[in-house]
């Protein structure tokens, strides 16, 4: 018997939805800045990024793909569908309009977006997604909006595209520049860096509202003479990067030990200093590690008296409760990967959205749906740490120390790994080379 495969096509206009909500983002400067250079927003989710002056605002488009009446429409056309890796879609527009159209999962996340200025009659584009599937394709104008099930049954090359004129295409481009718009969905994080000269301060944000934004930015610059971006957490400011200087604030050089034979020499002591890059490749993106008597340039501890040691002055290596005060900052916030306030489940809020991997699959695993990463701005990357006898560790985590000591030979790191939950601790000699991530006075 011949089996019968029946696809259903879905076309849908919501005219109470006609238009996608726009939250306008205005900005002031604070702290050490007199004013605003640039603004750079890029959505997580999609890495859709926007650069704006300093005086201008940035509006962010919330297009949300929820399907509630299904009416029929002759203005939305589909060459075939399902369909292999591509497929032409028509729309008739009434007037010369713009609109966005987008490609979007069944569970709302964006996958692909496009600005359009719309021509009254026929317009055409050609749609895509990267992987087999079911998709729903949106186009929002400032008449109606239009929503189709598609069905790919091969891999494609992810894009939309506009087969207009080349005037059409131009002025699409044109627009989307002077409109200063982001598109996002529901749940998206959004990184804003707001930059005056070699200030930047880093501000991560799902948004739900309009606002104007009082940004704080404050010089954090080393010995080196290199910048670092900022976040603010809770009450805190914390670099936005690891520290990456080679020599301290006041020009003393800390020594560069590439040798695991001359690393593994080193004292578990607060006066045998070194650093070195991982695997000694000096990619200053994920920047340096050193030991314990490098991070606090060969210091004691005295109780909660900070501890400046190789950060920019005005910043310092934070102790213990300082790394609790923000874990718990993070908790009672809402951080949770599940938006949970009473565990430690923070990992994927500190993890950048890129460069980390999971071994194992479960929920909350910071390697596990990197677009859901770095909802709190620390952006920490997988680095990796340089143990005293055995070299370099994988790349599949971060350490950072803390000036806390358990004891003569030993201090305390906070630390994540790839398939984790949460910000750990524990104590480690303090011959190993881990990161530094300085926090403000």
């Amino acid at each position: 018997m011949k089996k019968l495969y029946l696809f259903t096509i879905l076309l849908v206009i919501l005219p109470n939805l006609a238009k996608a909500q726009d939250y306008t983002i205005n900005f002031t400067a604070g702290g050490d800045a007199s004013g605003i250079d640039e603004i750079t927003a890029t959505n997580l989710t999609t890495n859709e990024t926007i650069t704006v002056p300093g005086s201008d605002a940035i509006i962010l488009r919330s297009v949300s793909t929820q399907i509630d009446g299904i009416s029929a429409s002759e203005t939305l056309q589909i060459a075939s569908n399902p369909y292999n890796s591509s497929t032409t879609l028509k729309y008739q527009s009434k007037s010369i309009t713009s609109g966005i159209i987008s490609i979007n999962s069944l569970s709302g996340m964006v996958i692909q977006s496009l600005n359009v200025s719309l021509s009254a009659g026929d317009n055409q584009f050609k749609i895509a997604a990267n992987n087999p599937g079911i998709y729903i394709v949106t186009l929002i104008t400032e008449e109606s909006r239009n929503n189709i099930k598609v069905i790919q049954t091969g891999s494609g090359v992810g894009q939309i595209t506009y087969e207009g004129s080349i005037n059409s295409i131009q002025k699409v481009l044109k627009s989307s520049q002077a409109e200063n718009v982001l598109n996002i969905s529901p749940e998206d994080i959004v990184s804003m860096k707001i930059r005056q000269g070699n200030l930047v301060t880093i501000l991560n944000d799902v948004p739900e509202a309009s606002t104007t934004i009082d940004v704080e930015l404050y010089e954090c610059k080393d010995g080196d003479n290199n910048t670092y971006p900022i976040v603010q957490i809770g009450n805190q400011w914390w670099m936005a990067e690891n520290l990456k200087t080679t020599t301290y604030s006041n020009g003393t050089p800390i020594p560069n030990i590439t040798s695991d034979n001359d690393w593994s020499n080193l004292e578990n002591s607060n006066s045998n200093k070194a650093y070195c890059f991982f695997n000694n490749n000096a990619d200053l993106n994920f920047g340096a590690l050193y030991t314990y008597g490098a991070a606090v340039n060969g210091e004691t501890q005295v109780g909660d008296k900070p501890i400046q040691g190789a950060c920019p002055t005005g910043w310092h290596v934070p102790n213990d409760k300082e790394w609790n005060e923000m874990l718990t900052y993070l908790i009672n916030n809402g951080f949770n990967y599940d938006g949970s306030t009473d565990e430690n489940k923070v990992a994927k809020a500190l993890a950048s959205n890129r460069e980390w991997e999971s071994y194992y699959y479960e929920e909350g695993f910071i390697g596990i749906d990197l677009s859901k990463n770095n909802k709190s701005g620390f952006t920490a990357l997988s680095v990796g740490v340089r143990y005293n006898d055995e070299g370099f560790s994988g790349p599949d985590g971060a350490s950072w120390w803390s000036f806390t000591e358990s004891d003569s030979q030993y201090a305390y790191n906070w630390y994540l790994t790839s398939d984790s939950y949460g910000l750990g601790t524990e104590d480690t000699q303090k011959s190993h080379g881990l990161s530094v991530r300085c926090i403000k006075d």
